[in-house]
């Protein structure tokens, strides 16, 4: 496990520590009676528990990486385009609402392309994660097979987030790496371009997504 893995289970073992530790005391309430007096009023099991979630809570406020993220919130027209090796590009259109959630900490985005059987529906959450001091993607979508997660960084100078990830190939079973480039063109439009790494080549771009302001 990985330290900043640790660091993260920390974080609720201080509230599971701290109540263990009150359970002799309270063992001892139960046999005895009432507990002698004492000096110095000891805090209950419940409200550790709460000065930690507390404490966590506040550590977790979104902080200046967030207000990367501010770019993307908004509503959204899509025009993509998919690339295949041998075939003519594939072009559709759709929409995405983006917004805040859970206090500002997370972007989620809604997107819709598509009719019929080849509509898609996507949704992704966009977010900096400050334990390993990276910002991520989690995306659910109704093409593939499962969940993608992404890493990456954020460029300041070309305002735009680079992010990787793995995930399996539905056809062949075998194990892509997939790139993503998100890049903030201004206050009303951005762009994602998607590539997959291609063995002793150049990544092989398979997916354009322009967005304009609504």
């Amino acid at each position: 496990m990985s330290v900043n893995a640790s660091g993260r289970l920390c974080v609720w073992a201080v509230g599971l520590l701290a109540m263990a530790a009150a359970l002799p005391a309270l063992e001892g309430q139960d046999k005895a009676g009432a507990a002698p007096p004492t000096t110095a009023q000891t805090p209950s099991p419940t409200s550790r528990m709460e000065d930690t979630l507390a404490r966590s809570s506040v550590a977790s406020r979104p902080g200046p990486e967030h207000q990367w993220l501010a770019p993307l919130i908004g509503s959204w027209t899509m025009e993509m385009t998919w690339y295949s090796p041998g075939a003519p590009p594939l072009r559709t259109s759709g929409t995405s609402e983006n917004r805040w959630i859970l206090g500002g900490r997370f972007v989620l985005a809604e997107a819709t392309a598509g009719e019929g059987p080849a509509a898609i529906e996507d949704k992704t959450i966009y977010g900096y994660d400050r334990w390993e001091r990276k910002f991520f993607s989690l995306g659910l979508r109704t093409v593939g097979a499962g969940l993608t997660q992404d890493w990456g960084f954020y460029d300041p100078v070309g305002h735009s987030f680079a992010l990787s990830g793995k995930e399996r190939d539905q056809t062949t079973g075998r194990l892509v790496v997939h790139r993503q480039l998100i890049k903030v063109q201004g206050l009303d439009r951005y762009s994602i371009d998607v590539f997959v790494d291609v063995p002793q080549r150049r990544p092989l771009k398979v997916l354009q997504i322009g967005f304009t302001r609504r």
